[in-house]
C-alpha cells in the first residue's frame, strides 16, 4: 500500500515537471522567433547601407536566403500557424516586413506577434481572427509603426 502512495506522489510531480518543461521550451522557441527577426532587420539594414534598397522576395512562409548575408531561416516549429511570414516587397523595395506568431500569449488576451519592418521590430497583440497583412502598408499598420 505505502509503495502505491509513493509511486502516485512520483506521479503527480513528474507530471508537473512536464508541464512547466512545455512552457519553458515555448518561451525558448519564441526567444528564437524574436532573435531571428532581429537579425534579418539588422541584415536588410546592412544590405540597404551597401545598395540603398532592401532584399526583395515574394510571399512566402519562411525568411528567405538573402544572398551573402543571410541563410534561407524556418521557425523553430515550422507548423502552420508558427511559421515565418514574410510579405511580398517585390514591388517596393524600400520596405520590408515579416512576422511571427509566438506561442506564448504573454501579456496578450488572446495572441501574440513579433513583427519586423524597415522601421523597426516590436511586439504586436493580435487575435486570431485578424486580417493577415498581405501587403507591405497593412504590416506596417499592423505593426503599430507609422
Amino acid at each position: 500500500m505505502e509503495i502505491l502512495v509513493v509511486l502516485a506522489v512520483v506521479a503527480i510531480l513528474v507530471s508537473i515537471v512536464l508541464v512547466s518543461m512545455g512552457s519553458a521550451r515555448e518561451k525558448m522557441r519564441d526567444a528564437q522567433r524574436m532573435a531571428d527577426l532581429k537579425k534579418v532587420s539588422s541584415v536588410q539594414q546592412k544590405y540597404y547601407d551597401v545598395s540603398k534598397k532592401f532584399f526583395t522576395a515574394v510571399s512566402q512562409n519562411n525568411i528567405p536566403e538573402m544572398e551573402a548575408y543571410f541563410p534561407l531561416t524556418v521557425d523553430p516549429k515550422n507548423n502552420e500557424p508558427l511559421v515565418y511570414k514574410w510579405v511580398d516587397n517585390t514591388a517596393d523595395n524600400q520596405k520590408f516586413c515579416l512576422y511571427a506568431h509566438m506561442e506564448n500569449s504573454g501579456s496578450c488576451s488572446d495572441v501574440r506577434y513579433f513583427v519586423a519592418t524597415n522601421i523597426g521590430y516590436r511586439e504586436v497583440c493580435g487575435s486570431f481572427n485578424f486580417s493577415i497583412p498581405l501587403t507591405l502598408d497593412n504590416c506596417v499598420n499592423f505593426s503599430g509603426f507609422k
